[in-house]
C-alpha cells in the first residue's frame, strides 16, 4: 500500500492454517517491522515492534484484552 507521500506499507500475512489471512509482519515505510505473534486460542499475544521493544497483550476469560504491557523485546 502506498501512502499519498509514496512511502509504502506492506503486509506479510499468515497463509494457511487457523491463522490463514492474520497479519504476520507490517512493514513500515521507514523499514520498521511489527511481527505479529498468537497464542494457542489465535489471539494476537504480541507484537515485536522493530528488534528492541514489543507489546504484550493478556487476555480475561471472554477474551476481552485487560491489560497490555510496552516493554523490550526478549533475546
Amino acid at each position: 500500500m502506498t501512502g499519498f507521500d509514496g512511502g509504502r506499507t506492506s503486509f506479510e500475512n499468515h497463509n494457511n492454517g487457523a491463522l490463514e489471512g492474520m497479519p504476520r509482519v507490517i512493514t513500515c515505510p521507514n523499514g520498521l517491522e511489527l511481527a505479529h505473534n498468537y497464542d494457542s486460542k489465535n489471539r494476537l499475544s504480541t507484537v515485536n515492534v522493530g528488534k528492541l521493544r514489543r507489546v504484550r497483550l493478556e487476555y480475561d476469560d471472554k477474551g476481552r484484552v485487560v491489560a497490555y504491557a510496552w516493554e523490550p523485546a526478549k533475546s
